[in-house]
Parts: C-alpha cells; sequence; structure tokens
C-alpha cells in the first residue's frame, strides 16, 4: 500500500499539534510522528484528498501561519 506523507511546521507548536492530528485522523490519516519541529501524518494514497485537506480548520488558521 502506498501512502501520502503530509509534513507541516506550525507555529507556536502546542496545543496545535494535538489539534491537528485529531482533526487530520477525521480525514483518514492513520499515523502521526514529530519530527525536527514539524509533524509528519501518512494517510494510504487512494485515501487522500486535498479538497478535504484545504477544510481543515488548523491548516486555514492564517495566525498560525502553517506550512505543508
Amino acid at each position: 500500500m502506498e501512502y501520502v506523507e503530509l509534513a507541516v511546521n506550525l507555529e507556536p507548536r502546542e496545543p496545535w499539534f494535538d489539534i491537528l492530528a485529531a482533526e487530520l485522523g477525521e480525514l483518514g490519516f492513520e499515523s502521526f510522528i514529530e519530527r525536527d519541529g514539524r509533524l509528519l501524518a501518512y494517510i494510504p494514497r487512494e485515501s487522500f484528498s486535498e479538497e478535504k485537506l484545504q477544510q481543515v480548520d488548523t491548516l486555514n488558521d492564517a495566525e498560525l501561519r502553517p506550512s505543508y
């Protein structure tokens, strides 16, 4: 099975990593790793939808300025 890796840098880090992981989990992301100040999230390729990803509140919060 192939996976898509999403890498997200968030400032400030807390509590946004946990919130984002919960939001991504609702979209079907299966595993999460914190590495080098980033949240790495993995979803099966066939389940990935950029359209749904764009609807994640935390990723659209201009104050947080996430990058992925």
